[in-house]
């Protein structure tokens, strides 16, 4: 019973770090927007993933290292998060304040990432005609998605409000937030690399190849199904 129970366990913990890792892939909306997206954007994806790995890895050991390989004694963290604990452990109380920024940071960033994209969908949409023609225009000054950013910014607000009404104070109405955001990212990674193959041989058909078109996605979409399975 003990190795399926650790197998689910790390199906579970893969639901958040899906969760966690989504956002870099904003930059790929604004490659309309640059003047040379090939070398502007598609290193900056490159970069993004390669730092934000190294950041799980250091984030991973510091919080065996700090816990012990052991120890369950996080589980009894009461502070809403065990960083909280451990900063404050390690650095006193000063640690529980610089751990509180970093999170801040990361919500702020996720905030931006979040916004980045919805802007730049509803305005394709728009354009092409899946939604209605205004959310197609842009700032007159600005150039950018006006309508997308503040009707998202009202929506987001909204969904912000009900479940802090529904289910209370943080942790709880957070942990449902992300609950649902990790289901609409698992199955939005998978619609994407699932469609990877129609779009080269419908569009691109000269470009196509086996591996990196057809092979990786269907391995990719595995993956999303058993995590989301989870």
């Amino acid at each position: 019973m003990g190795r399926p129970r650790r197998h689910l366990g790390c199906l579970v913990g893969a639901v958040i770090g899906v969760l966690f890792f989504n956002g870099f892939e904003s930059a790929v909306l604004l490659a309309e927007e640059s003047k040379n997206p090939r070398k502007i954007i598609q290193p900056v994806l490159l970069i993004a993933v390669v730092f934000t790995g190294g950041v799980f890895i250091l984030a991973s050991y510091a919080g065996l290292a700090g816990f012990g390989f052991n120890s369950s004694s996080y589980l009894a963290d009461t502070s809403g998060s065990p960083w909280f604990t451990l900063g404050a452990r390690a650095w006193g109380v000063a640690g529980k304040y610089i751990v509180q920024l970093v999170v801040l940071n990361s919500l702020i960033a996720n905030c931006l990432a979040g916004f980045t994209a919805l802007s730049r969908v509803a305005f394709a949409m728009g354009r092409a005609g899946a939604l209605p023609k205004v959310f197609g225009r842009v700032h007159r000054r600005f150039r950018t998605p006006t309508l997308a950013l503040f009707l998202g910014g009202l929506v987001a607000i909204g969904i912000a409000l009900w479940s802090y009404a529904v289910y209370g104070d943080p942790p709880k109405s957070f942990l449902l937030l992300l609950d649902t955001a990790a289901y609409c990212v698992i199955v939005n990674f998978a619609a994407v690399s699932l469609a990877a193959p129609f779009f080269f041989l419908r569009q691109r058909r000269s470009e196509f190849r086996a591996v990196p078109h057809l092979v990786v996605p269907v391995l990719a979409v595995l993956l999303l199904v058993a995590v989301l399975g989870a």
